[in-house]
């Protein structure tokens, strides 16, 4: 008897065929691929290419995995077909973990914008003195450019009972204070590191530090957030508060340049209140100083601001294990230790004509030594390190940018910035320009003690704005 193809009802296809198990898990599947698909294209930080390509992905996988576990009586297609779901689930449980990461990635950076600036003050007194921290009291010696002096003694006031006096600089203040004339003084800790490291003429058994105390004064906002084209004022400063060097990124983020300006540490430029002094010491005037004074040598303002600490960028370059740089010439150079700013290691490092991988400290003295191309060739390097953001790692390549600085961007503009250096198909064009001058012997700190200084030359800032405003445009 031939065998007759037993008619279904659309009740029992409803029943037996549509509401499988296996066809309840695809719906599913369906329903959180579509919501991944719409968070991804909502996501701001988020490539294009990758969007499109997961996208389809799911797209394809959902619809060849629910043909493959329907197929009748084929076992290898619905093994397959389950295999294809299967995957569509991890990858979305990958990129909805993405998601959140890269979210809290933002949300974190936007919480290191610190509202205001911090300084660090120290009383001092002889080393011959038996004072003690508790012995502070009465008259108490400072020096006339010590920055916000009426906050500093506000709060130093507000535990001890101290009556301040002044003097015309802080090499009055260190010579009274060595001579006994007078008890205690009130500086800037990062001056007094200075002075007691560097100088001979201070040696630090002389002195000790009864107290340390932090004033903290309120930052300005930016008048205008601009997330396309802008200047970025990054300045990485040392552990004693003293700065190691200034780079202005002007980055255009529609032609996918970046113009870094490096302005020698030994730049002698004016502060606000017409005195002079190396940008390094700029910031014992005051926080805001540096940046405050290079935008008046440049005649432009920034847009943004970035501040890392020297120790977070060491550690910052520890996670790319080494970094490549290809030397042009033969170089060596002694550079200093990390932890204590003022000591020389005596190591040397050499930079030969060839390519080598250098540590996290040597990357530091490369950067140090303000040379076109060797800063040009090291973020070259680190813009392509970027993209290689591991979906399985993302969370601590991520935090690892989070943790290197505190910066004022605004949301959409690291949203932007973010999203086109994790894009693998964009190409950063880098590109570094140092200011030039001629070096000559200049007071510091408001003393009679010298160092080599750089004028910077009219004809070199000129050139450099000019090409700020170029890849501006």
């Amino acid at each position: 008897m031939p065998y007759v193809k037993k008619k279904r009802s659309w009740k029992y296809i409803l029943k037996h065929k549509t509401f499988r198990t296996r066809n309840l898990f695809s719906v599913i599947c369906i329903i959180l691929s579509i919501m991944t698909c719409f968070f991804l294209n909502v996501s701001k930080i988020i490539p294009s290419g990758t969007i499109t390509l997961i996208t389809l992905g799911l797209f394809l996988g959902n619809i060849l995995g629910i043909i493959g576990i329907n197929v009748h009586k084929k076992k290898p297609m619905k093994v397959l077909g389950a295999i294809l779901l299967i995957i569509c689930v991890i990858t979305i449980g990958f990129t909805i973990n993405y998601l959140i990461i890269s979210k809290q990635f933002i949300r974190k950076l936007m919480s290191n914008q610190n509202s205001y600036n911090k300084t660090t003050y120290c009383v001092i007194t002889n080393q011959k003195n038996e004072i003690k921290e508790e012995d502070i009291t009465g008259d108490i010696i400072t020096y006339t450019d010590l920055f916000n002096l009426e906050g500093s003694l506000k709060k130093l006031n507000s535990k001890y009972n101290v009556k301040a006096s002044g003097e015309n600089t802080i090499q009055d203040v260190l010579d009274k204070i060595y001579t006994n004339e007078y008890p205690l003084a009130l500086v800037d800790y990062s001056l007094y590191e200075k002075f007691v490291t560097s100088i001979d003429y201070y040696p630090t058994a002389d002195y000790k530090v009864l107290y340390t105390f932090d004033v903290y004064t309120k930052k300005k906002k930016n008048q205008e957030d601009k997330s396309n084209a802008y200047n970025i004022y990054i300045e990485v400063t040392n552990p004693s508060g003293l700065t190691d060097f200034h780079i202005i990124a002007t980055i255009n983020l529609k032609t996918n340049d970046i113009l870094l300006t490096v302005l020698p540490i030994n730049s002698y430029l004016k502060t606000p209140k017409n005195q002079y002094d190396q940008l390094r010491y700029l910031k014992t005037y005051g926080p805001t100083i540096p940046r405050e004074s290079i935008e008046e040598t440049l005649g432009m303002k920034f847009d943004y601001s970035m501040s890392i600490q020297s120790k977070n960028l060491v550690n910052f370059f520890k996670t790319f294990d080494q970094i490549e740089y290809c030397g042009t010439r033969k170089e060596q150079t002694i550079y200093t230790a990390i932890l204590n700013p003022y000591e020389e290691v005596g190591e040397k490092v050499s930079i030969e004509d060839s390519c080598q991988d250098y540590s996290a400290l040597e990357i530091l003295t490369i950067l140090k030594d303000e040379d076109k191309e060797k800063i040009e060739a090291i973020f070259n390097t680190l813009t392509e390190e970027m993209k290689d953001t591991s979906w399985i790692h993302v969370q601590e390549d991520l935090n690892r940018i989070a943790n290197l600085m505190e910066t004022d961007l605004s949301k959409e503009a690291l949203e932007k910035l973010f999203k086109k250096t994790l894009n693998q198909d964009v190409k950063w064009n880098v590109e570094v320009q140092v200011l030039k001058g001629t070096t000559i012997k200049q007071p510091i700190l408001q003393t009679y003690f010298t160092e080599e200084s750089t004028l910077l030359k009219e004809e070199s800032i000129k050139e450099s704005v000019s090409k700020i405003n170029e890849v501006l445009k």
